[in-house]
Parts: C-alpha cells; sequence; structure tokens
C-alpha cells in the first residue's frame, strides 16, 4: 500500500518535471495579457475599405444579416476577420485580447510540435519568450480593427500543421489525420482572411512534396498510399469552407461567387481595360488617364464613369500613393473603378453589378478586336499587374531595403494613437459601433492618468527597445548559424530533417519579403508597411531562435561524441 502511494507520488511529480514548461508558459501568457491590457482599439472612422468595413460586416453577423446590405465593399474581402469579430463579441471576449490569445494558442501549438526537435524544456520556454513579447503584437498597427494581427497567427498555425506533418509522417495515421484537418482549416481561414495566398504556395507545395518523398523512402509499401491519400482531407475541407461561404453570397446577393474583386466579371472588364495599349506606359500606373480616354470612346457604358473618374472624386483618388497627383496608381484603381460604378446605381445588387462589368469587358473587348484601338490581340481575364525581368531584378535589389526595415522593427510604435474626436454625428455613431463589437474601449493616449497604466506602457516600450537593439543582431548570427549548421549537417551526414526545416522557414520568410517589396515597386506605394510585413516578424524571429539553438546542438552533440572517441582510443574511463 505504501510503496504504491509512493510510486504514485513519483509518477506526479515526473509529470509535473515534464510538464513544467506549460505551466511557465501559461504565466507568462498572463504577465502579456495583463500588459497589453493597457492598450486601447485604435478607432479609425474613416478608413472605410478596412477597419470600418470589418466592424460593418462583423455587426451584420451578429444581427444574422451576413455581410449587410449589399455595396461595392460587400464582396471585396474575406469574411474571416468579421466572423472572429463576431465569435469573441458573442463570447463576450474584446477584440485585442481575443487576438491576443489567438496568437499565444498559435505559438504554443507550433512548440507542443517542435518538442520532437527541441527536447529541452528551458529552450522551448526561451522559443516562447521571444515569440509572446514580439512587438508586433502590440504596436498601433496591429491594435486596429482589422485582419493582419489575425492573418499572422493563422500563418503560424501553418507553420505548425505542415511542420507537425513532416516530423510525424511515421506516426499512426489517427495523428496524421488530425495534423492533416489543422492544416484543411488553417488554410480555409487564411484564404478567406487575405486574398493573397500566391506568397505561402512556394513553402507550401515545398513542404508537401518534401513530406511526401520521405513518406515514399521510408513506409512499408502498403503504408506509402495511405498517407498520401490523407493529403485530400485539407483539399475537402477548403473546397467545403470556400463553398459554404460562396452559397451564403448566393443566398444573400443572388451571385455564385466568393470574391467580387476576383470574380470572372470584374476581371474580364479590368482584363479588357488594361488590353489597351497606351502609347506612354508608366510604373505603378496599370490603366493610364490615356487608356481610361479611349476606353470612354468605344464604350458606352464605361463613358457613364467619364464623370466621376475625371472629376473631383477622381483627382482625390490620383492624390493616393506617390503619384504626381494627375495617374490613379495600381493600388486604388480597382476601388475608383468600384465606387465610380456604384454611383452610377449599379450597386443596388451583386447581379446588376456583375451584368455592368460584364457589358464593358464586351464593349471594349470588341472595339479591340476590331481594331478601333490598339491593343493586345488576346482577350485578358485578369486583375493582376503586369510585369517583366526588369521588374523582378529591381525586386531583388530592393529587398534588403525591406528586410532591413523588419528586422530593425523600423517605425513601429507601442504608443496607441490618440483616438479622433468624432466630429460627426455619423462618426459617433461609428465609435459606439466599434466599441459595441469589438467589446473594446477607443481612448485617447493622453487617458493613461494611472499609475499602473503609465507603467504597463513604459514596459511595453521598454520591450521594443530591446527588440529594436538585439534582433538586428541575431538576424545577421541567424543567418551565419544556418549557413555552419548546413554545412555540419552535411561533412557528418546527419538527418536533413532540420535543414528542411530550416530552408523551409527561411524560404517562406523571403516569399513574403520579395511580394511585398514587389508589390511596392511595382503597384502599390504603401505596401511596404508594418501591417503588410506582420507576419514576417514572428517567421524571423522563430527561424532565426531555433537556427541558434539547432546549431548549438550539432555542436555540443559532435563535441560529446569526439570526447568519447578521443577517451576509447587512449583507455580512459568515460
Amino acid at each position: 500500500m505504501i510503496k504504491n502511494k509512493i510510486l504514485k507520488e513519483k509518477k506526479n511529480v515526473k509529470i509535473l518535471k515534464n510538464n513544467v514548461w506549460l505551466i511557465v508558459i501559461i504565466i507568462l501568457t498572463i504577465v502579456k495579457m495583463c500588459l497589453i491590457s493597457v492598450q486601447p482599439v485604435n478607432g479609425i472612422y474613416d478608413m472605410l475599405y478596412d477597419d470600418v468595413l470589418m466592424v460593418n460586416q462583423a455587426d451584420s453577423i451578429l444581427k444574422g444579416e451576413w455581410l449587410g446590405e449589399y455595396n461595392c465593399l460587400t464582396l471585396v474581402k474575406g469574411p474571416f476577420t468579421p466572423l472572429f469579430i463576431a465569435f469573441f463579441n458573442i463570447l463576450h471576449i474584446p477584440f485585442l485580447m481575443a487576438q491576443e490569445i489567438f496568437y499565444d494558442i498559435s505559438i504554443i501549438f507550433l512548440l507542443l510540435v517542435f518538442r520532437k526537435k527541441i527536447k529541452s524544456q528551458w529552450k522551448l520556454i526561451l522559443i516562447y519568450i521571444v515569440l509572446l513579447f514580439n512587438p508586433i503584437t502590440f504596436c498601433n498597427e496591429l491594435a486596429r480593427v482589422y485582419r493582419d494581427g489575425i492573418y499572422t497567427s493563422l500563418i503560424v498555425f501553418l507553420i505548425a500543421c505542415t511542420i507537425g506533418l513532416f516530423l510525424n509522417r511515421k506516426e499512426k495515421m489517427q495523428k496524421i489525420r488530425g495534423y492533416q484537418i489543422g492544416l484543411g482549416i488553417t488554410l480555409s481561414a487564411i484564404i478567406l482572411c487575405r486574398e493573397e495566398t500566391v506568397w505561402i504556395l512556394p513553402y507550401l507545395i515545398g513542404t508537401i512534396l518534401v513530406n511526401i518523398i520521405y513518406i515514399l523512402r521510408d513506409t512499408e509499401l502498403k503504408e506509402k498510399t495511405k498517407r498520401i491519400i490523407t493529403y485530400l482531407i485539407p483539399v475537402a475541407i477548403i473546397t467545403i469552407s470556400v463553398f459554404t461561404v460562396i452559397g451564403l453570397n448566393y443566398k444573400y446577393y443572388g451571385v455564385f461567387q466568393l470574391n467580387q474583386y476576383w470574380g470572372k466579371e470584374f476581371k474580364e472588364a479590368y482584363g479588357a481595360l488594361t488590353r489597351i495599349i497606351p502609347e506612354k506606359q508608366k510604373r505603378k500606373v496599370p490603366i493610364t488617364r490615356e487608356t481610361l480616354k479611349k476606353a470612354y470612346e468605344v464604350s458606352p457604358k464605361f463613358a457613364e464613369l467619364e464623370e466621376y473618374l475625371e472629376g473631383e472624386e477622381g483627382k482625390e483618388w490620383a492624390k493616393c500613393g506617390d503619384s504626381s497627383g494627375y495617374e490613379i496608381q495600381g493600388g486604388w484603381i480597382h476601388w475608383a473603378i468600384m465606387r465610380a460604378v456604384e454611383s452610377k446605381g449599379y450597386y443596388k445588387d451583386a447581379v446588376t453589378a456583375n451584368n455592368y462589368y460584364e457589358e464593358v469587358a464586351n464593349e471594349i473587348n470588341q472595339a479591340c478586336d476590331e481594331g478601333k484601338i490598339k491593343a493586345y490581340p488576346n482577350k485578358i481575364i485578369s486583375n493582376k499587374i503586369k510585369f517583366d525581368f526588369e521588374d523582378i531584378i529591381k525586386t531583388l535589389q530592393k529587398t534588403p531595403v525591406t528586410i532591413s526595415y523588419q528586422v530593425e522593427y523600423y517605425l513601429m510604435s507601442t504608443r496607441v494613437r490618440i483616438a479622433p474626436i468624432p466630429e460627426t454625428e455619423e462618426k459617433q455613431k461609428m465609435q459606439e459601433k466599434f466599441e459595441n463589437v469589438t467589446r473594446e474601449k477607443v481612448v485617447a493616449l493622453n487617458s493613461y492618468e494611472k499609475e499602473n497604466e503609465k507603467l504597463q506602457l513604459k514596459i511595453l516600450q521598454n520591450i521594443q527597445k530591446i527588440y529594436e537593439t538585439i534582433n538586428p543582431i541575431i538576424f545577421i548570427i541567424s543567418i551565419v548559424s544556418t549557413i555552419i549548421y548546413i554545412i555540419i549537417n552535411l561533412i557528418f551526414k546527419k538527418s536533413k530533417e532540420n535543414v528542411w526545416i530550416l530552408l523551409g522557414l527561411w524560404g517562406l520568410y523571403y516569399s513574403r519579403i520579395f511580394i511585398i517589396t514587389f508589390t511596392h515597386m511595382t503597384m502599390y506605394t504603401e505596401a511596404m508597411n508594418i501591417s503588410y510585413l506582420a507576419p514576417t516578424y514572428v517567421i524571423q524571429l522563430f527561424v532565426s531562435t531555433i537556427s541558434i539553438i539547432f546549431l548549438i546542438d550539432i555542436i555540443k552533440e559532435n563535441n560529446k561524441k569526439i570526447r568519447i572517441k578521443y577517451l576509447q582510443k587512449n583507455n580512459k574511463c568515460i
């Protein structure tokens, strides 16, 4: 009886010892939540295409009206963020706290996956501290009611699921199916959160291919097919998720579409406009004023927009970005066209809007085919930017600047912006909606009057200063560490698992850096910002930390083996 009791106590102590890292992580998470509780939501009431859109759509979801009354913005951005806001509103959890919880869960999941590679609890805690107090999670830009903070956590979940599949490829099918389900849900959320998924494709395809190669090499014949077939699970989940949203859009708006901007009708109209060849091509301007004038002449339907696009509204759009004030740049031209179409009453419903775009496309394409205007010979169905080899070269040359911008936390601030005082009744109502939907208070900076609030803010600012000082050094060390680690790995013919993980993560990091730089160089000047780069701050910190840990571990391991061989050779006691 006593012996059983002692054994039970030893077992409990062992369990506690093995999971001490989780206890520490819970304590650290509570500390972080206490610190960020001082930060109010940034209420930006004039961001009609961003923050205001998310809040309005979340409010409509809470009222059971899906994405709300139809207009030119209803189907241009994914519904995941409004759904996220509405879900946590129902749970009575404020938006910023919900965003933090979501992020914390994502990095805990990532560490659970990496327990296969990093056995030391204290190393896991170190990684968690580095990621948990990452200044991107409490900067001004991610205090907005928008999607970039949520999107960053989804990328962490993506990394965890893909690496989890790779490290557990030999485990039981039940575990593999669990990761595949997680991957399917994560990819669905990513697709429904932001429209640009192209940057994750190289990483996703690469990790899947490496995983399949290892499965074909390491597993028995009867298991190979089973394990490879599991990749149909995320495909099925993505299909169900996307078609569920499309079905809701059809039910409420009458169009079987996920997103109007990427829909066939708008792409045909936009493609028809870009088919016209202007006398002079202009950087960052896919549709020049000259192109617009030619389109007015050959398309009666498009000519209806001339008053808007050439009038005061069009001039305001031309002021966006680094334009001279005459041309409407690529990051804004599609919004200008949509607003112009709405001003003519074509957005009374989705079917009418799509019919309008289809008519515009047919009229312009017909004029192009008949040679009435100088145009490319083939029909274009695309709203993607045109680029050439020179753009790629210039982007590659510019990426070091983007990396420096990210690594040094350039222009990032933990200080919350002063909330604008609503000067109109409309903005006062919007502030009330912001507060009701997010369950947050929109507070001005000078409201930090209590000593504990000042202390919280000061701690957050000091944390950012530490990262600003140390991260550039850590980044350089991690690059060198990765190179040395790969060389040592090749010399001593170690398992290549860690090498693939490091290469995959560095590739994912650079892919985001490249796509942001490319967009900044070719179309959207304001793409170079903290919000769009948000995932890179987490990816870079994580891969930097584990690359250094991997190198230290492999050096220790090799030194130990060399020492053992030396002692054995000299017949000494070990």
